[in-house]
């Protein structure tokens, strides 16, 4: 699709990419090719992204094709409301029994060429009041250096003052039941591709048949020069979502269909928030690329070889699957010159920029994120306390209290008990011998500590009947080497909780 002028025109002068816009669509260019359009008009059934495409122009998206012509790009619709039908629509006017009605329209291009867009819709039966809202906020990256760009969608619907029944076709195996049973939510109609789409999901599944209704995490269609991932939210209603795939003639589509295997009540003004990350990009990527670019979103500079924000994330995710309660991080030592000559202020701002996802997906979870003293600003009471400030978010960051490393840095770590008392959910223990004094204030952490505790400088007996007098109950471990050494600091650490 040839990107063609509109009322309004921004220009790239290094990357060929430039903004058109109108009252009722923002389109991204390269050159004069289109790699994405957004329509939200209230003349259309649906909002949609259309085409979406490669840097290139390959056109991944097919939209109202003739065998169904309510396919709308990468779009979104609910099939059954109140048993009224929001999906499918009559050929010739497009429209459908119910309506999904768009009250509001806001595009933000930026000078980067990224934007941001938020919709907002009432669904009824015509001529009726809204039964449910919807809240839609749209996110879209400039494309990389590879040709990749990615949509953050999410979409919070809210039930009115009665109860609302989100439904669909059933399934072949239950009453009344069709074998294209199942769809509804977030879908992409794609184009045709000779020889088919070669689809992967995060499972292994392969395939279109092996893949439909089979539950995933991720799913990605691509071809030898471009694709598309859609990438489920694992805070999502339903996750891993069960997917509904078709790949033959006449249509190649794909949705993480919320519904597919049984419908949706939401009680009168309940509502209901589903996110998904779509990725385009214009060359396969490996699993483990998705992997990493499916929830991850890093700001400022970061390196794939350096232990980050999507690491911490991950982490977040594992402890949710296992069961573990608690995710332990820290700045640590600076490591690159640009670390070295960092101010405390751009360290601070460093810490809490890298750490705001990964709170917001441990609050997500139920995760409490604690930060370790093992580094410039978290050593002492405070560095730790002005990262303490900057982060908020009490109920979710609290503190897991190093006795060694907090010594080593310069810290008092019992004056850390003092200050931070009921913030401090884990302890690592270990004690210090006093040849290590000198190294002190200039050394950020160690490893395991080689003596029992109590036969060290950083005086661990006080920091225990501190803890217990704070109303600390939280785990705790030995950091320490040796099991000799191991013995005696558990049998040293009951007597101090004793007396």
């Amino acid at each position: 699709m040839a990107c063609l002028a509109a009322v309004s025109a921004i220009a790239d002068e290094t990357g060929g990419y430039q903004w058109r816009q109108n009252e009722t669509s923002l389109t991204l260019c390269h050159g004069d090719k289109t790699v994405w359009r957004l329509v939200a008009n209230p003349k259309e059934p649906k909002s949609y992204f259309h085409p979406l495409a490669s840097v290139d122009g390959e056109e991944l998206t097919a939209f109202q094709p003739a065998d169904h012509p309510w396919h709308h790009g990468l779009w979104w619709s609910w099939k059954l409301i109140n048993g009224l039908n929001y999906w499918e629509e009559d050929p010739k006017t497009h429209v459908s029994e119910g309506t999904t009605e768009l009250m509001s329209a806001t595009f933000k291009p930026a000078a980067d060429f990224s934007a941001h867009a938020e919709l907002s819709f009432n669904y009824h039966p015509p001529g009726q009041a809204a039964v449910m809202t919807e809240l839609r906020k749209l996110t879209i990256t400039r494309p990389d250096a590879d040709g990749r760009y990615r949509i953050d969608w999410t979409s919070e619907f809210t039930a009115g003052n009665a109860q609302v029944d989100l439904g669909r076709t059933p399934l072949a195996n239950e009453e009344n039941g069709k074998p294209y049973g199942g769809y509804a939510g977030l879908s992409a109609r794609l184009v045709l591709q000779p020889d088919g789409w070669s689809i992967r999901t995060s499972e292994g599944k392969t395939g279109a048949p092996a893949s439909h209704g089979q539950n995933a995490r991720w799913m990605d269609f691509s071809s030898p020069g471009a694709g598309i991932t859609i990438c489920d939210h694992p805070a999502n209603l339903r996750d891993p979502s069960p997917w509904y795939v078709h790949d033959s003639r006449p249509m190649s589509f794909f949705s993480p269909a919320v519904l597919f295997n049984k419908p949706l009540v939401l009680a009168a003004g309940q509502s209901l928030k589903l996110r998904y990350r779509i990725l385009i990009h214009s060359k396969p990527m490996s699993v483990e690329e998705i992997e990493t670019d499916s929830h991850a979103n890093l700001l400022g500079p970061a390196s794939p070889d350096r232990y980050g924000t999507a690491e911490i994330i991950k982490a977040i995710k594992l402890a949710h699957f296992l069961g573990v309660k608690q995710v332990i991080t820290t700045e640590g030592d600076p490591k690159t010159d640009f670390g070295h000559h960092l101010t405390d202020d751009q360290r601070l701002f460093s810490i809490r920029e890298k750490l705001h996802e990964p709170i917001r997906w441990a609050e997500t979870f139920g995760i409490e994120l604690l930060l370790e003293p093992h580094g410039i600003l978290t050593d002492t009471v405070d560095g730790m306390s002005r990262i303490l400030d900057a982060l908020g978010h009490e109920k979710t960051v609290g503190v897991n209290l190093d006795t060694g490393n907090s010594w080593l840095g310069g810290g008092d770590p019992l004056q850390f008990v003092k200050t931070f008392g009921s913030r401090i959910k884990h302890v690592h223990w270990k004690d210090m011998p006093a040849e290590w004094i000198p190294k002190r204030g200039t050394q950020f952490g160690c490893g395991m500590g080689l003596i029992p505790l109590g036969d060290g400088v950083v005086g661990i007996e006080p920091i225990v009947k501190e803890l217990l007098a704070s109303g600390f109950d939280g785990p705790t471990t030995l950091e320490i080497a040796g099991e000799e050494a191991v013995k005696v600091s558990a049998e040293r650490l009951r007597k101090w909780s004793a007396s």
